[in-house]
């Protein structure tokens, strides 16, 4: 990797160990370029864009080998001593620098309403202040790891940790210049994902992939280092909004919002898909009505790298930049936050900042829900008088409520085969990354077919079917639909040879109670080969073809299960809301304790509770990290010092709330929803704002004591030395 911002000189090597670079891809033939703006290596006589930047692949027999030789490897890097244009690293710096992407093909402004109208109101109060979140790296325990392997059509299958088998096996096929189909993605599991193996799973493929060509196809296996993998392959995109809202004192209202919105993207655009200079204009709004915005937005570039999507991309850094707007009108007004949050949260029936009709808003129930087994009103009470009694040791509470949008789940295609001995192999197009999906569909086909779940086997996946990345947290609904329509295809061939209900043999009466679990046990082996039975007939009749393919399109097919497409925007919203109470030590200065967090969250007819509970609390702590403790730290020249465990500091198992429960409304089935249930991955990321709130509530009380002026700016991450 580069180290250091210039111009690259040569590549030299002191090791007889193989060493591909840019040119060795040129003598054999191949391309070298990702993208417009991406390459993956740096050529000699090209910029190097940052440090970290790709320049060589060392191989060797032995990941250690490789890791020793790489470091035989000199890069000459010229840089010109006598510029006098700084390394950019930061909004602020590209905002100095002037140093943005260009705005064709962007969008740059928002209007909606007349904002300047509001702000003329003299009976308006005005308020101004700034919202800014930073860098967040995906850190999946797993880091970007592929294998290389010769196929039998001339080109490559690539065993590959990715959310994107296809866009993997497409510009694996673009670099090697052979036909997509000659080349293979696969996966049976990624130690996850975040996001961050969307796009970034691409360059270490492609370079695997020509280094098993050029040196007669042996296999060829990457595995980078944790280091290597942060400094070089991105992260979240920090936000900044520097802004001015009216409010209406009477009625605590934010009536309009206006000002300036950058986002740091890098020095590179994703492949092209990360320059929208004002990404977050769907979505400002958050969970709050306000009637007039005037945002306008610019993308900075800077000498780092390419950031990518993660995890509630867009949503949590508006969510985040909103919520930092309404604790500025409360401390304008000299109101608690809660009550300005309670005045402007949608309600049913209003229309978001996008269009979207919020007709099955349940944004109020859960705030209730969530106020109600958080004891709020207690809590508040509690924490002023422990304030009062402290003058060093200071507490918080807050309550956030979330709203994140949907797009319809559709165009996941799946094939399902059930075997002679009764057992079923189901093979979808979605990237299992440890949130569940694969048990998802076991459970829909189990379901549909009428067979035992135990039958059901989830084969990985292969950008022979995939053609659609896992993100968005719709892969599971998606796919299920799929795996449910092939599966009723399936079950009107067996339909002949399947015993009826009242076919069924009854218990003898009281068996249920002899031996509790022999009895269900011996059940569960009945059903099994009842199914088996009923597949043995059916192979026998002659009918032979026991596999059916399906893709769900966002047709309307059954209510309550595939309901079909809306045609919206978004297809459908989730809401929730979390109650954080958070004590902080001004003496120590160490981060701040959660207390305790109550999060409630509307997932209409959970698919699987057990699974959606755990990925809400994942999501939720993903967050906390953000709102806290995880940094990007520059070095003047463009070296990330934050680049492993040591100095990057994800929540620990000291860092999550001390009392942490997380509640699903009852009875709120999703009739927009696949299954009628809702996206869980995702949406709970945004309630740690619930966190950064009460810290400001907790820091807000020692500026009290202080006598300091209660408006200031806290930005994400809130680290004890931000606060």
């Amino acid at each position: 990797l580069a180290t250091a911002i210039g111009t690259l000189a040569a590549v030299t090597t002191t090791t007889t160990t193989l060493v591909v670079t840019a040119a060795t891809l040129r003598d054999n033939g191949f391309e070298n370029e990702l993208s417009s703006d991406e390459k993956i290596f740096v050529e000699v006589g090209d910029a190097v864009q940052h440090v970290g930047q790709r320049v060589a692949m060392v191989l060797a027999a032995t990941k250690a080998k490789a890791e020793a030789d790489a470091r035989l490897v000199a890069v000459d890097i010229v840089t010109s001593s006598s510029s006098s244009k700084k390394v950019v690293t930061s909004i602020d710096g590209a905002i100095a620098a002037e140093s943005f992407f260009p705005k064709e093909s962007s969008t740059t402004t928002l209007r909606v309403g007349d904002a300047e109208l509001a702000f003329a109101d003299p009976g308006a109060v005005l308020v101004s202040g700034s919202a800014e979140c930073g860098h967040q790296y995906h850190f999946h325990l797993e880091t970007q790891t592929c294998l290389a392997q010769p196929n039998d059509q001339g080109g490559v299958t690539v065993t590959v940790s990715t959310q994107a088998p296809a866009t993997v096996a497409e510009k694996v096929a673009a670099v090697l210049k052979v036909p997509t189909s000659a080349v293979e993605a696969k996966m049976d599991r990624a130690g996850g994902a975040y996001g961050g193996k969307v796009s970034r799973s691409v360059p270490g493929a492609c370079a695997a992939a020509c280094a098993l060509k050029i040196f007669g196809g042996s296999a060829v296996s990457i595995a980078m280092p944790l280091n290597d993998n942060v400094a070089s392959l991105g992260s979240r995109r920090p936000h900044k909004m520097d802004f001015k809202a009216a409010c209406d004192p009477s009625t605590l209202k934010i009536t309009a919002v206006a000002g300036q919105s950058y986002a740091l993207q890098g020095c590179a655009s994703d492949f092209g898909s990360m320059t929208d200079a004002l990404d977050v204009a769907m979505n400002i709004d958050g969970p709050y009505k306000v009637p007039n915005w005037s945002l306008d937005g610019k993308c900075c570039r800077t000498d780092t790298p390419a950031n990518t999507f993660c995890r509630g991309p867009i949503f949590l850094p508006a969510h985040l930049m909103i919520e930092t707007v309404v604790e500025a009108v409360a401390a304008k007004l000299g109101v608690e936050a809660q009550a300005v949050r309670d005045a402007n949260v949608y309600t049913k029936n209003d229309v978001s900042l996008d269009g979207t009709l919020l007709d099955e808003c349940t944004l109020g129930t859960c705030l209730a829900e969530c106020k109600r087994r958080a004891k709020f009103d207690l809590l508040k009470k509690e924490v002023a008088l422990f304030n009062s009694k402290n003058r060093y040791v200071k507490r918080g509470v807050a309550v956030s409520p979330i709203k994140y949008g949907m797009s319809a789940a559709t165009g996941y295609a799946a094939t399902v085969s059930i075997r002679s001995d009764g057992s079923v192999l189901v093979r979808h197009s979605g990237c299992e990354m440890g949130q569940g999906l694969n048990v998802k569909q076991a459970q829909v086909a189990a379901m549909t077919l009428g067979c035992p779940l135990s039958n059901v086997v989830v084969d990985g996946v292969t950008s022979k079917i995939s053609t659609a990345p896992t993100g968005g947290s719709t892969t599971s609904e998606g796919n299920a639909a799929s795996v449910r329509l092939a599966c009723e295809k399936l079950g009107e061939k067996l339909e002949p040879f399947l015993l009826s209900q009242d076919q069924e043999e009854e218990a003898p009466p009281g068996e249920e109670e002899l031996g509790g679990g022999a009895a269900k046990a011996k059940k569960e082996s009945e059903e099994k080969e009842q199914w088996a039975d009923a597949v043995r007939k059916c192979f026998g009749s002659g009918v032979v073809d026991l596999t059916a393919s399906a893709t769900y399109l966002g047709e309307a097919k059954e209510p309550g299960i595939l309901p079909g497409a809306t045609g919206n925007f978004e297809q459908y919203q989730c809401y929730g809301a979390a109650c954080s109470l958070v004590e902080y030590d001004a003496l120590s200065g160490e981060p701040p304790t959660i207390l305790k967090t109550e999060l409630v969250t509307d997932q209409g007819t959970s698919m699987n509770p057990n699974l959606d509970a755990g990925q809400a609390q994942g999501a939720f702590v993903m967050g906390l990290g953000y709102v806290t403790s995880e940094e990007f730290v520059w070095r003047d020249d463009g070296t990330l010092l934050t680049n492993g465990t040591w100095e990057y500091k994800v929540p620990s198992s000291q860092d999550i709330p001390v009392n942490f429960d997380v509640t699903f409304l009852r009875n709120t089935p999703n009739d927009r929803g696949i299954f009628s249930s809702k996206a869980v991955g995702e949406p709970a990321i945004l309630a740690a704002a619930s966190v950064l709130s009460a810290i400001r509530h907790a820091v807000l009380a020692l500026r009290k004591d202080e006598g300091l002026d209660p408006a200031f700016d806290l930005p994400a991450p809130a680290t004890p030395a931000a606060i």
